[in-house]
Parts: C-alpha cells; sequence; structure tokens
C-alpha cells in the first residue's frame, strides 16, 4: 500500500479511538454521578421517614402524666379540653287555666207562683208536702279535674236568660231523666230557667224548683231539688218565683223515682276549688 495512503488512515482510526475512549469515560462519570445522586435521595428520605415515625410515635406513645384520674391537675400537657352538650328539645304542655263550662248560680227574673197548673195540680201544696230529706241531702261530691276539662254540654229548660244565651237545643227535665245513664261523669248540664217553688231548709240553700210552670203535662217529669253544697250560696238571696239558671255536673245529678208519686230530678251545685 502507498504510505501517502496508510498514514491518513491511521490518523482517522487513530482519532475514532481516541473518542470512543472519551465517550466510555464520560458515561462512566455519568454513571457513578447517578448512583451518588441515588443513594443520596434515598438517604434523604429514609432520614426523613425516621423522623415522621419519631414524631407520630412521640405522639401516640408518649405517657400524659395528666390523663386519667388526675386528668383535672394538669391543664398545662397541651390538650384541648373539648366540652360536648346534648341537644334538648323543651316541650311545652298546654295548661289550662279556667274551667270549659264555669258554674254559677244567676237570677234573673221573677214571676209569682202560680196558684194552680194547667192540668190543676198545685205546685205549693205538693211542696207543702215532703221535706228535704225525702229527696237527699249532701250526697253530692267536689267536682274533679276531669270536670274542669269537661265533656259534653246540655241546656235544660224552655227559656234563657236574654244576657246569657248559649246555642243548643233546649231539652226537658223528661228527656234528662231518660238520658242521664248514658252521659258521661264529667258532662255539663246546664238548667237555664228553674222556677223557685220554695225553700226546703232554714240552714243552707235547698230549693224545690219547675223547670216550666206551665207545662201540658202539669208537675210530672218538671220538678227539680237544687242544693247548694259548696257554702258560696246564702237562702236570703232566693224567694220563691224567683228564677235562676245554673250548671250541674252529671255526677252530682241523681232521679229520685217517687216523692209523693213525682219523679224528680236532684242536683248537687258545687264550684272549682282552684
Amino acid at each position: 500500500m502507498n504510505k501517502k495512503v496508510v498514514i491518513p488512515i491511521a490518523v482517522v482510526v487513530s482519532l475514532i479511538v481516541i473518542m470512543f475512549i472519551i465517550r466510555s469515560i464520560n458515561m462512566s462519570k455519568k454513571k457513578e454521578q447517578a448512583e451518588v445522586d441515588t443513594s443520596t435521595s434515598t438517604t434523604a428520605v429514609e432520614a426523613n421517614t425516621e423522623t415522621t415515625t419519631e414524631k407520630a410515635s412521640e405522639t401516640t406513645t408518649e405517657y400524659k402524666p395528666g390523663m386519667g384520674l388526675a386528668g383535672d391537675k394538669n391543664k398545662d400537657d397541651g390538650r384541648v379540653e373539648i366540652i360536648t352538650t346534648e341537644a334538648t328539645t323543651e316541650v311545652q304542655h298546654y295548661v289550662q287555666e279556667n274551667p270549659t263550662y264555669p258554674v254559677s248560680v244567676q237570677i234573673f227574673d221573677h214571676t209569682g207562683v202560680p196558684e194552680r197548673n194547667m192540668d190543676g195540680s198545685s205546685c205549693k201544696s205538693y211542696f207543702n208536702a215532703t221535706k228535704l230529706s225525702d229527696y237527699g241531702t249532701y250526697w253530692g261530691g267536689d267536682l274533679t279535674d276531669s270536670d274542669f276539662v269537661g265533656g259534653n254540654k246540655y241546656l235544660v229548660g224552655v227559656d234563657q236568660n236574654k244576657d246569657d244565651i248559649e246555642i243548643g237545643d233546649l231539652q226537658s227535665v223528661g228527656w234528662l231523666i231518660d238520658n242521664l245513664p248514658k252521659m258521661n261523669a264529667n258532662d255539663a248540664i246546664k238548667f237555664t230557667n228553674l222556677h223557685v217553688i220554695g225553700s226546703l231548709s232554714d240552714s243552707h240553700v235547698a230549693l224545690l224548683c219547675s223547670y216550666d210552670w206551665y207545662s201540658a203535662f202539669g208537675m210530672d217529669d218538671t220538678l227539680v231539688m237544687f242544693e247548694d253544697i259548696s257554702g258560696t250560696l246564702k237562702t236570703s238571696s232566693f224567694s220563691d218565683g224567683d228564677i235562676f239558671s245554673t250548671t250541674i255536673y252529671k255526677h252530682n245529678i241523681k232521679v229520685v223515682d217517687n216523692v209523693n208519686g213525682k219523679r224528680v230530678v236532684c242536683v248537687q251545685y258545687n264550684v272549682f276549688n282552684r
């Protein structure tokens, strides 16, 4: 081979070899640097993990002398006291302050006691032939909490006080006698216009009354014996011929089947003790 040709080829080959050697050295340096970086990163992560674990362990396992039974004596241990309260709902109960059906006696009119009834009978003659014990006396009871709340209300009479009119059907004493057993003990019966025939007692108010002077049935199923057991009424307040209204609760009403041949409704007047 020509010497002029060999020399350039040798130079080129030498350059190539030198380039590979340099490249190999550079790659070796990069690999070592990468391994160093990886090792450093791993060490840092492990160190950080160890630090975190130590803190978590300290938080969860460190004994607090303020905990347990002596907790109230150690308030400076860094704990935050959380106070929880249960939500409560206040239930308001309705309290009735006044009775549904108040009781009272109102004298609102006056007439003379007729000598004779429509059938020719005489209220005064009947009255003079009887006495208080014939009807029974002081057998009634106190008004109750159930009375205070009240049940149904019925009106018995033929007329009403124009200053105290209530809406409802006016029933007869005969209707009351027939329906009394069906009523509740706390039902209220308002006698709208009792007519005083006469007084049966000098010591307290006990009156024989008629609910209608002019009934076509005379005194049959028209008589009512009214007795005050409350001690709130005065005998001086009543005269023969007075017309009054009053409310009585059913458990203080009874029927005496035969007083000188007549059925008589007997009532005991009492008031609420509140």
